[in-house]
């Protein structure tokens, strides 16, 4: 059981607590109007936020290309956009997580 369904599944004292304390658990990232953001890691491997598999590719498995095939497009138009002619050979988990960094608060 990971740490947010414990937290869920706990009594509502603890989750008073946590928004007393400005600290919501949110089940996806888009809502962005926080200062910071906190990822938890979830026990399977499915579940896990999209910047979490590209960062996990790019520590550990090293896979070629983006581990989220759905991102591959949206990242190879983001770079013709950019104005880069051959887009395949930038695609990457590395280069997308320094692309997707940017749009974190205090990154």
């Amino acid at each position: 059981m990971s740490l947010c369904d414990a937290l869920y599944k706990a009594d509502s004292k603890a989750l008073n607590q946590l928004r007393r304390n400005s600290i919501y658990l949110l089940g996806n990232e888009s809502d962005q109007d926080f200062e910071f953001f906190v990822f938890v890691d979830p026990d399977k491997d499915d579940d896990r936020p999209v910047f979490l598999r590209e960062l996990r590719n790019a520590l550990f498995d090293f896979q070629s290309g983006l581990a989220c095939p759905e991102n591959e497009t949206n990242f190879k138009q983001l770079l013709a956009k950019q104005g880069i002619t051959e887009p395949d050979t930038f695609v990457s988990s590395l280069n997308w997580l320094k692309i997707y960094i940017d749009n974190y608060p205090y990154r």
